[in-house]
Parts: C-alpha cells; structure tokens; sequence
C-alpha cells in the first residue's frame, strides 16, 4: 500500500499539570481491583469479629402453674446465650487481618511504584520535547540561514558544487536531529500516556 506523504506533528502536545497526575491515577485498573480486594477483606475481618458477639435467643411462650387451692398461667419471657468455650473463629479472623493487611501494603506499595514511573516519565517527555523546541528553534534556522548563504555564493560563483553540498547535508543532518529528538519526546509521552490510560491529543 502506497501513501503519498505524512500528515500531523511529530512533536507531543501539552503535558497534563504534573499535579494532576497522583488524581489521574486513582482511576488506574490495577489500583481499583486491589482498592476492591482490600476492602472487601476488611470487610470480611470486620464481619469475623462481629462474629465472636455470641448470640441472645429471646423466646415468649404461655405457662400454666396447677398448686393446691388453684391454678395461674400467664406468658413466660426466656432468653438463651450460647457460650463458645472452644471454637471462637479465632484463626479465621487472624487470618483474614494478616490477609488485610498484606493486601493494604501491596496497594500502597504499587501505588507508590507507579506514582513514581509516572513522575519519571513526565519529566523525560517534559526535558525531551523543550531540548527538541529549543534545536528546532536555534540550530535549524542557523543550518537553514548557512544554507541561503551557500546558495547566494554558488550563484555569485563564490562557491563551487561540493561547498552547496555540504551545506545540504549539514541542514539536512540538523533536521533529523530535529526530528529524532522530537520521536523521542513522543515516545516518551506515549509511555506516559499508557501508564496513565488516557488517549494521545
């Protein structure tokens, strides 16, 4: 398949504000499905000790009495308490805290590791797109000014071929250097964007 030119700007657009990007994060999958998992099981221990409260029974039923001389009967009010002496879920519970917790420091752990790919990233693509604006501003119009100068001597038979050529070549040489450092700050910026699961502007 054939195409007859390229389109669009090399150079990455705008930065989101670096302070926006701890916020940006919390939207991440990773960081949602360990946030779930961590509470449910906070839940869970939470649920294991409402767990050792042990049960009241309440109960209400009638009573006759039958005594010498007559008889009574009106309503009786029991209640029951069971007392676990030996299987209280102890280990259940411990188990589900350690688990807790092992799942709270791995979210703070990947939180943290991410924020911190996140930063780098940032200041790369950042460092790289302002050192491909500023080549593209001083060397490219230095390269292109030489090149105006070579061709205004060629003219002029001040210059032979093999000086215009050079002067080609140096300009040419200088807007890959443009262009290279501009992929660069893309490539960078790209990183950073899948990082964060946004779209490229």
């Amino acid at each position: 398949q054939g195409f007859d030119g390229l389109q669009g700007e090399l150079m990455p657009g705008p930065l989101p504000p670096l302070a926006e990007i701890p916020a940006a994060m919390q939207t991440l999958p990773t960081l949602v499905q360990l946030q779930h998992q961590t509470e449910a099981k906070r839940q869970a221990s939470a649920a294991l000790a409402r767990g050792h409260v042990p049960d009241l029974t309440l109960g209400l039923g009638h009573k006759r009495l039958d005594f010498p001389g007559g008889s009574d009967s009106g309503l009786m009010l029991s209640a029951s308490l069971s007392l676990p002496l030996f299987d209280r879920r102890q280990g259940e519970y411990q188990r589900a805290q350690a688990e807790h917790r092992e799942l709270e420091s791995e979210y703070r752990l990947t939180r943290s590791r991410l924020q911190t790919q996140a930063h780098s990233l940032w200041q790369l693509a950042h460092d790289l797109a302002e050192h491909a604006k500023l080549f593209r501003r001083q060397s490219l119009a230095v390269s292109n000014e030489l090149v105006e100068i070579a061709e205004t001597a060629y003219r002029n038979h001040e210059l032979g071929v093999l000086e215009l050529i050079d002067a080609y070549r140096s300009a040419m040489e200088a807007d890959l250097n443009a262009l290279q450092l501009a992929l660069e700050a893309r490539s960078k910026r790209i990183e950073l964007d899948r990082l964060l699961g946004e779209e490229l502007p």
